[in-house]
């Protein structure tokens, strides 16, 4: 997999404030010597042994799951489904011709056993794993909200 398939570094984070708890093949944790963060898949042995909650060697390590896996809990555990779309617009020109066409992403948030759209983006997302990242993301700032 590429590392755009995976969530970001602040998206796990708010994902583990959130609860999950899943077991994922690749982790975030802290370089000894400076602040920044980086991915590293699992080796084969500790795939059984490491959750978001495990703290293994000098630093702590939390899962970093696939934007999949994100999608899926957040719609299992939370009854939260990002709707992603692709879509597009135009201008026209005088005699009716399009002269410009464009075409982008979006997503909305929808509440799964009532199908009531709770989110609608107004943005335009150049990329599918762009635009699933943004729904994530904002999915987690309704479930902080609510005091989860």
């Amino acid at each position: 997999m590429n590392p755009e398939d995976y969530v970001s570094y602040p998206i796990a984070l708010a994902l583990k404030k959130a609860g999950f708890d899943w077991k994922c093949d690749h982790y975030y944790t802290p370089e000894i010597y400076s602040e920044k963060y980086i991915e590293y898949p699992m080796l084969l042995w500790e795939k059984t042994a490491i959750n978001s909650n495990d703290i293994i060697y000098e630093g702590e390590r939390f899962s970093a799951p696939t934007l999949w896996q994100a999608q899926k809990w957040l719609r299992e555990k939370w009854d939260l489904h990002i709707d992603v779309f692709p879509a597009g617009d135009c201008s026209f020109d005088a005699d009716g011709h399009i002269c410009e066409e464009w075409n982008y992403w979006n997503f909305d948030i929808m509440h799964v056993v009532s199908t009531r759209k709770i989110i609608e983006s107004e943005e335009r997302y150049d990329s599918f794993e762009e635009v699933l990242s943004a729904g994530i993301a904002a999915a987690l700032e309704l479930i902080e909200k609510k005091g989860a």
